[in-house]
């Protein structure tokens, strides 16, 4: 019993003395060296390794475009592994806090060479670099790139003698790939590459990281050339076939098309996932080229089409077998299997986009901008962000979007125009007819129908068309005119109430008046029975007012459809013809004037030289006095113009610097200058406006109403006429008020900064606080930033004591570098009492501070 007792307790004080990091001895290096790794970095390792097969498991490739190198380069993928990577990142942290032996240790007697290597170690443990190594990694899945270089570096430099520092290097390429840091990517890996020390098994990251590194810029053939080195060095199989298939589609938009086949058969023989496997069989089927035989490939599409076991992927048979005629040059067939490859895709939206893709890319190369304007629509309700060049398609499908809205506009106002102008009983009669068919299409509706097309809009469309042309049927039949029309309406104006003044919009020369969060409302006026007469006849332009409302709308949208047609699709035939219908139909209309000049300068691209001479003559003729006759008669007078127009924006951006810098008078004075000087100038409202804002900064509100009614008057339909609307809305319902802040000197203050939203301030905040801190070295400083307006983001530097000592800080800044090489009209600068913030922060509305602070603080700043 003595001797159990006694080998116990020796057992006890051999665990407590070698608990301890303060000793550095091979008994306590041994056993910080196991249970760091038995214990928690084993735990810390196994979570980090649970994250990655979450990735590999969970997350559904999208291979309707070029895959990514690595998983974790898609955000959706690694949000799998946020549980696993803090579980890591704990478990990790706990390592370094216990394990970690920084103490020297004690050797007697002479230093070997051996012993004086030794002790140059700064890290005694053997797992503790390993440790951070995991920490970083952790820190970059959960995308806080700045703590994973932290990590990263100090293993470069605090572990020189660990293997993990050429890990550590890789990872700081791969953080610097991840934020388009090319340069500093390369030079990294081109060091680790040539550094003949680093682990060879090391050699397929490199290359794979390279691979990663040349696809982000489209450097397919080094792409190529790395990834196949790397796949030489890659022994699971998953993980090889992925590369194949990343290599052909590589080989594939490089026009290789054999060696793509190549690559696919290699991916098909690994037998990877089956989505993987099915869509390698799809894509050979597609990579076929022009003069080949097609049957065979065609048959056993179809007959992948009858397996049901595809039920789920027929909407890539469709795209494939729509790819092959389309390479066959057999369109109608191509467009076909199109749509079927839309109508069927289910849950597969990535196939859905890109089919819709397809179809608006066939009918736009045709010029069939109408149905192409569909077919973009619907690609952006499920195109991915992140797919090649989807800024471009988002401009495509903008543009003829817009086209469609106008032509609408045109469609649909005609349509009530020719009922309006039926005679009574007809159109009582029409209504009648209208009501009955909404009821026996209600009933239709209950029953089950055919959903084949229920995904295109094309059949859609047609489908409706049918009723619209078919004795004038009512436009409110027609859903793709009434989605489309709700759907432009929301992009360009946003949720707006039903009320005067829904034209208003917050925007800011000017995110200055804030967002007065608006909800959408229904009109309660407006009838909604459809079963209703009073719902037709609501809409119908019945007055003569009416009536010419209805003809300013079309004038206005065949206008607008010309200048798409003509600037936007580059359609000169399309615009001159829309141009020409304006004149036809509205001989006489406000846009004469500008339609002539626009189709003379179209005849003259077209090389029509007898239409370009008769717009040119109507021009000179009808209006000798206009800057169109002038332009057509003096070849310099369009370079005066510019000239002209330049100065005036010089002037203005030196006005609109004195208003930023809240001199009021000289920014009356300049604008005066600007109104003398250049009355024809498109500058002209915003000196107006300008002007306007500085009388109403220096209280004199009935100038502030007079120049801002005049700026509504006389440029209407201006975004600047809006805007002024805006404030004189504000002004009306009493919501211009700068009476809600206190002035409260013994109260602590904050030093805010507003700054344009777009520019990086890591360097300000840091030299902000530095300038605060040589302010007073015995006060710690916060600072924190924050989205504010939609065009201002927030800094914020707390607190001074009161506001002697505040603005006294304020006076330092214009003699220090914080706002080096920023434009002045970029930021605004204010202090403010913690009270008054809160209200800032809540009220948005930086004109009513940057009143009161004018008031209350630039005296003693000045």
């Amino acid at each position: 019993m003595n001797k159990k007792f006694s080998i116990l307790l020796i057992l006890i004080i051999f665990l407590f003395f070698s608990c301890t990091t303060q000793k550095n001895t091979p008994v306590t290096r041994t056993y910080h060296n196991i249970t760091a790794h038995y214990n928690v970095y084993f735990n810390g390792n196994e979570s980090y390794k649970a994250g990655e097969l979450k990735i590999d498991r969970e997350y559904k490739e999208n291979y309707s475009i070029l895959l990514p190198i690595y998983k974790h380069s898609d955000d959706e993928a690694v949000k799998l592994t946020s549980s696993d990577m803090e579980r890591t990142l704990s478990k990790m942290g706990k390592t370094i806090a216990v394990h970690s032996i920084t103490v020297k240790p004690k050797i007697k007697g002479d230093l070997t060479p051996k012993d004086k290597e030794f002790l140059k170690r700064t890290e005694y443990c053997k797992w503790i670099d390993e440790a951070y190594l995991f920490i970083g990694k952790a820190d970059f899945y959960k995308r806080d790139y700045s703590k994973a270089l932290r990590s990263f570096r100090k293993i470069i430099t605090e572990y020189k003698y660990e293997d993990s520092r050429f890990e550590a290097q890789l990872w700081i390429a791969k953080i610097y790939i991840e934020q388009e840091k090319y340069k500093d990517a390369y030079n990294y890996l081109t060091e680790l590459e040539n550094d003949v020390r680093h682990p060879k098994n090391l050699d397929k990251d490199i290359n794979l990281v390279f691979a990663d590194y040349y696809i982000r810029q489209k450097d397919y053939a080094n792409t190529i050339s790395r990834l196949t080195s790397g796949i030489e060095l890659t022994k699971n199989k998953d993980e090889k076939a992925r590369f194949y298939f990343i290599l052909a589609q590589l080989e594939h938009l490089s026009g290789n098309n054999e060696q793509a086949a190549k690559n696919l058969k290699k991916v098909i023989k690994i037998n990877p996932n089956y989505d993987m496997v099915f869509t390698a069989k799809i894509m050979s089927a597609t990579v076929f080229t022009k003069g080949q035989n097609s049957a065979e490939i065609k048959k056993k599409l179809s007959k992948m089409l009858k397996d049901d076991k595809n039920e789920e992927y027929k909407d890539q048979i469709y795209y494939a077998l729509a790819i092959i005629e389309q390479k066959e040059e057999n369109e109608p067939k191509a467009i076909e299997y199109f749509k079927l490859s839309a109508s069927t895709s289910v849950s597969n939206n990535n196939q859905k986009a890109v089919s819709f893709l397809a179809l608006a890319d066939i009918f736009f190369a045709k010029k069939d901008f109408l149905q192409a304007g569909q077919y973009y629509d619907s690609t952006m309700q499920y195109l991915s962000t992140n797919y090649p060049e989807y800024n471009q398609i988002s401009k495509k499908a903008e543009n003829t979007g817009m086209l469609v809205e106008y032509l609408s506009v045109v469609e649909t106002q005609d349509s009530l125009q020719r009922i309006a102008n039926m005679p009574e009983n007809d159109r009582n009669a029409f209504i009648n007819n209208l009501i009955q068919d909404y009821i026996e299409e209600e009933q239709k509706r209950q029953n089950d129908m055919n959903n084949q097309y229920d995904y295109d809009p094309y059949f859609d469309n047609n489908q409706n068309n049918q009723n619209d042309n078919q004795g004038g049927k009512w436009y409110m039949y027609n859903p793709v005119l009434i989605s489309r029309g709700q759907n432009e309406f929301k992009k360009k104006w946003g949720n707006r109430k039903l009320e005067d003044h829904w034209r208003r919009k917050n925007k800011t020369l000017i995110s200055d008046f804030g967002d007065q969060n608006e909800t959408p409302t229904e009109d309660s006026t407006r009838i909604v029975d459809k079963k209703n007469p009073e719902y037709y006849l609501q809409d119908l332009p019945l007055t003569d007012s009416a009536m010419e409302v209805s003809n300013n709308l079309i004038i206005d949208a065949l206008f607008n459809a010309g200048d798409v047609y003509e600037h936007r699709l580059n359609d000169n035939s399309a615009a001159i013809r829309t141009y020409e219908e304006l004149m036809r139909r509205f001989p006489d209309n406000y846009l004469k004037l500008e339609t002539y000049y626009r189709l003379y300068k179209l005849y003259v691209l077209e090389n029509d030289t007898y239409k370009a001479d008769y717009y040119k003559q109507l021009i000179i003729i009808q209006y000798p006095d206009s800057k169109y006759a002038k332009i057509i008669l003096d070849p310099n007078f369009v370079d005066k113009l510019i000239k002209t127009e330049q100065q005036a924006l010089n002037l203005f951006d030196k006005t609109l610097i004195s208003y930023n810098k809240n001199q009021y008078e000289n920014t009356i004075n300049l604008a005066n200058e600007g109104l003398s000087k250049y009355p024809d100038s498109q500058t002209f409202p915003s000196f107006l406006f300008l002007k306007a804002k500085a009388y109403g900064n220096l209280g004199y509100d009935d100038s502030l109403v007079f120049y801002l009614d005049l700026i509504v008057k006389k440029f209407q339909k201006t975004e600047i006429a809006d805007l002024s609307q805006d404030i004189l809305y504000l002004i009306e319902s009493g919501k211009y008020n700068f009476d809600i802040y206190d002035v409260a000197p013994e109260s602590k203050h904050f030093y805010i900064v507003l700054i344009d939203k777009k520019t990086d301030t890591e360097g300000l905040r840091f030299k902000l606080r530095l300038n605060a801190e040589k302010f007073s070295n015995t006060k710690t400083f916060e600072i924190k930033e924050e989205a504010y307006t939609n065009d201002y983001k927030l800094i914020t530097l707390q607190y001074f004591d009161n506001q002697s000592q505040a603005i006294e800080f304020y006076k330092t800044i214009p003699t220090s570098t914080v706002f080096d090489g920023l434009q002045e009209d970029k930021y605004k600068t204010f202090i403010i009492t913690d009270s008054n913030y809160t209200l800032f922060t809540n009220d948005k509305m930086i004109e009513k501070y940057e009143l009161f602070f004018n008031k209350n603080y630039s005296p003693a700043i000045r």
